[in-house]
């Protein structure tokens, strides 16, 4: 059986727990608040030329643009968050 101050001590480390929670929620609500302002305005319509491309990432106009892959993929992977 618990003692009253170790009751007491439980009470105010549930208390701490949940004004922790809350920052995190707060702090998730922001992260999504910016992430959907950034799909809003994001471009859509680009291609390989308009990607800015890192000597690893150069290729032939045969080959995939990895780039705008990841591009892609990102819009892809931020845009199932909202549809979840």
């Amino acid at each position: 059986m618990q003692t009253h101050w170790e009751a007491l001590a439980a009470v105010a480390a549930t208390k701490e727990s949940c004004v922790a929670i809350d920052a995190v929620q707060d702090r998730v609500a922001e992260l999504e608040a910016a992430l959907k302002a950034l799909l809003w305005d994001c471009p859509r319509g680009i291609e390989c030329n308009d990607m800015h491309h890192a000597k690893p990432d150069w290729h032939n106009g045969d080959q995939p643009c990895k780039p705008l892959d990841r591009y892609r993929q990102a819009i892809d992977n931020a845009e199932a968050i909202f549809n979840k």
